[in-house]
């Protein structure tokens, strides 16, 4: 066996519930329509301003990489022979730093994680797999404690397991079958454990590992048995890590091209990991020709080096939330330059997404059906998530489930789209019940009682979303007079005090309500 330290390994949960709250943007319930479908409810968003970012999750962010940097110094003192014995004098610094740092990137990357999404157990997950990586090199060199080599021989894998445990139930931490759990449990136990096999009759320095002491897990000497406890232990070990690699690659080949693009830092930077580990297990069953205690050594790299590009993942999936935020400033300049045209909204709100599938949603005039942009009724499309926005009469965006893992990016195009998608909703609304002018049930004339048909026919263009430019040119009227003419909707429909945009929806909502 290597006194090298440990490795990590590394993957939807079901939609967690994340949303946003905002003057035009509330959460909604679940149609009721169509079969149950993920719908996010009214709560805050957990992003990088939530989370940890509370002082005292601060304080203890900033005390746990303290403490896995200070385990990685020491380490790396520990490794600097392992590396001179089976690399030489000259690569032996960088054989153990590469040894030690995966430590503080794990560490690092389960802070960012946990911090970027609080409701996931892949943060946590990753903050253990960091602050043991170097647990078991330090226990070797820790002669003064009791049973410090047995401690070492128990924890200095196990880093491993805890890579398979995330690589089977990312993103969300948590494993989706027995079979899944079966297969975790006996992950611990094979990098844990069942190490004690390896030590059972290993005499020090015997050909089991030849750099290794022997420790209080010894019962009798005996150089065939020794081998064969070895080569059993990383035979297992290697296979079933194998397995968990293996069976990650299905449930990411069924999921959506977009699921595939966002899952793809962590799979495949931990698909290399359980490789590398595979491979390194592998020379541990070479025992059974030759000793390859030092190949073991020089392989050993691998895993660290994999695990380095795995906390990487891990931190381009962090990074997505500053694309949420560039997507939603893409649609504020998007919004704030062109009309609103129909259809305009849907297809910059599928730009924003990255998911060209995408479609708005809006409730019927009863508030229990769904009808689409252009006015058909319609329903979620299984396999799809529904995020909502606006209460009661409320818009909605049907969007690939992959979005649910990174809900900050869905809460910021709404957030941004918020009073849009109430202009949109209007204008879809109106579009299937015309133009109508009843008085309203409280006695109050209807807009053929206030407005003159000019004002009517200028709002209803104001509820397709024209600028006041575009009805003057619809209109062949001067922009002067169209701002007369809105300006007077405006008076006579005891429109509130705001800005242009926002008292254009009221009135389009007034111009609605009079119609139904």
């Amino acid at each position: 066996m290597s006194g090298i330290s440990t490795t990590s390994l590394a993957h939807p949960a079901p939609p967690r519930e994340y949303g946003f709250t905002s003057a035009d943007s509330a959460m909604a319930a679940v149609p009721t329509t169509a079969k149950p479908v993920p719908v996010t409810p009214a709560v805050g968003v957990r992003g990088p301003t939530s989370g940890l970012s509370d002082r005292r999750g601060v304080l203890f962010g900033s005390l746990l990489m303290a403490v896995a940097v200070g385990l990685t110094i020491p380490a790396y003192g520990f490794s600097l022979p392992i590396g001179e014995l089976a690399l030489g004098e000259a690569a032996a610094p960088a054989y153990a730093l590469v040894t030690v740092a995966p430590a503080a990137f794990l560490t690092a990357a389960g802070l960012l994680a946990r911090w970027s999404h609080p409701g996931s157990r892949i943060g946590a997950l990753l903050i253990a797999e960091g602050l043991i990586w170097n647990i078991g090199t330090l226990a070797f060199s820790a002669t003064y404690i009791p049973a410090a080599t047995e401690i070492a021989a128990m924890t200095a894998f196990l880093g491993y397991a805890i890579g398979g445990h995330i690589l089977l139930s990312y993103p969300s931490g948590r494993l989706r079958s027995r079979s899944d759990r079966t297969l975790v449990v006996l992950l611990y136990i094979a990098f844990g454990p069942a190490i004690i096999l390896a030590f059972a009759f290993h005499a020090s320095y015997g050909p089991g590992c030849s750099i290794s002491a022997a420790n209080g897990f010894l019962i009798t000497p005996n150089d065939t048995l020794d081998v064969a406890g070895n080569v059993t232990f990383f035979a297992v070990a290697g296979v079933l890590i194998t397995i968990a690699g293996l069976r990650s690659i299905p449930r990411w080949r069924a999921a959506t091209p977009l699921a595939r693009r966002s899952l793809a830092p962590v799979y495949v930077t931990r698909w290399l990991l359980a490789g590398a580990v595979a491979l390194w297990c592998a020379f541990g069953v070479g025992l059974i020709f030759t000793d390859t205690a030092l190949w073991q050594v020089s392989v050993g790299m691998l895993p660290q080096v994999m695990a380095i590009a795995a906390a990487g993942g891990i931190l381009v999936v962090f990074l997505r939330s500053s694309v949420a935020h560039g997507a939603a400033g893409r649609l504020a300049r998007e919004l704030d330059t062109s009309p609103l045209v129909p259809g305009r909204l849907e297809d910059s709100v599928r730009s924003a997404l990255g998911d060209p599938d995408a479609r708005l949603l809006f409730r019927g005039r009863g508030g229990t059906t769904w009808i689409d942009s252009q006015g058909v009724p319609a329903s979620p499309t299984d396999g799809r998530s529904v995020t909502t926005f606006g209460g009661v009469n409320s818009s909605a965006v049907e969007h690939d489930p992959v979005l649910d893992d990174d809900p900050a990016i869905v809460a910021a195009v709404g957030a941004v789209a918020g009073l849009a998608l109430e202009a949109e909703r209007l204008r879809v609304l109106m579009r299937v019940s015309g133009d109508t002018g009843p008085a309203q049930s409280d006695g109050t004339p209807g807009l053929r009682g206030v407005l003159t048909p000019r004002e009517r026919e200028v709002l209803a263009l104001v509820s397709e979303g024209l600028t006041d430019g575009a009805i003057a040119k619809r209109l062949y009227l001067t922009r002067r007079t169209v701002e007369t003419h809105v300006g007077h909707i405006f008076a006579k429909l005891g429109v509130p005090a705001g800005s242009s945009q926002n008292r254009r929806v009221h009135a389009v909502r007034h111009y609605l309500s009079a119609a139904g």
